[in-house]
This record gives C-alpha cells, sequence and structure tokens, in this order.
C-alpha cells in the first residue's frame, strides 16, 4: 500500500530546501577560497626559495671574501 506523505513532512522538507541550498553554497564558496588559499600558498613558498637562492649567493660571496681578507692579511 502506498501512502502518501503527510502535510506536515511535506511542509518540513520544502522548509529544509534553502537552508540546504545554502549550505551547498557556502560550501561551494569555501572550496574555492582553499582553492585560492593554496595557490597563494604556493606562490608564496616559490618566492621564499627564490629569496633562500639569493641568501646562499649572498653568504657564499660573503665566504670568498673572508677567504680573500685572510689571504691578503698573510701578505
Amino acid at each position: 500500500m502506498l501512502m502518501m506523505p503527510s502535510t506536515e513532512h511535506s511542509q518540513t522538507f520544502a522548509a529544509a530546501l534553502p537552508h540546504h541550498a545554502s549550505v551547498l553554497a557556502s560550501l561551494n564558496t569555501a572550496q574555492k577560497q582553499i582553492v585560492e588559499t593554496k595557490s597563494k600558498l604556493l606562490e608564496t613558498s616559490e618566492s621564499f626559495d627564490n629569496k633562500r637562492a639569493d641568501l646562499v649567493q649572498l653568504w657564499q660571496r660573503s665566504q670568498a671574501l673572508d677567504e680573500m681578507m685572510k689571504i691578503l692579511d698573510e701578505m
């Protein structure tokens, strides 16, 4: 026997639909923000890698200059 849903159940279901749509919209927004955040974090990481390479070059140059100063002192 097929039972028809009660009016109360139908009203409750109908009332839940906007909330469901709101939750889906919030999840979609959050997903987009996560993708954007991940992209920005990757860009920042690459920027730090570039700066780290610059710092390594400066450190190496400093070491070479220190060595040159030691040689000049010995002369």
